[in-house]
């Protein structure tokens, strides 16, 4: 069970999970000690009923087309499998059951912002391999 334990913080969504993509794709350099400081990428508030996340840093990267978007899901499971320009997102109860998650294709864009329901205790939010936590009123 430790080993289990270390692969999952040794993935790359880590400490971030979720129902469709877990905590992500083990990474080989959690094992070889080389890990990387991650900076923060984006920044999250409350007000009364919505959550803004402001993006530090983002990506240039243009998805051409709808079919392009949908070639980086796995249909499966419809996971991303290309993390690049997306923010993740959940929200928890005061026990830690999560109550929704989403996955948001940014498309460049450096402001985003949503309701939460009311039941909701913390946001866990994810972008570019840094989690921030947020409780919320």
């Amino acid at each position: 069970m430790e080993l289990f334990h270390e692969l999952e913080k040794g993935s790359d969504l880590f400490p971030y999970f979720d129902y469709a993509h877990g905590y992500g794709v083990p990474q080989a350099a959690h094992f070889l000690k080389n890990k990387e400081i991650v900076q923060p990428t984006f920044s999250i508030q409350k007000n009364d009923s919505e959550v803004h996340c402001t993006i530090f840093n983002p990506s240039s990267e243009m998805r051409d087309s709808k079919t392009q978007l949908e070639i980086m899901f796995n249909t499966a499971s419809d996971c991303v499998i290309d993390y690049e320009d997306y923010l993740f997102y959940q929200f928890q109860t005061a026990g830690g059951v999560i109550i929704s998650y989403k996955v948001i294709d940014l498309q460049g864009e450096d402001q985003y912002s949503f309701s939460y329901p009311i039941n909701a205790h913390k946001i866990v939010a994810y972008y570019e391999g840094f989690t921030q936590e947020l409780i919320l009123p």
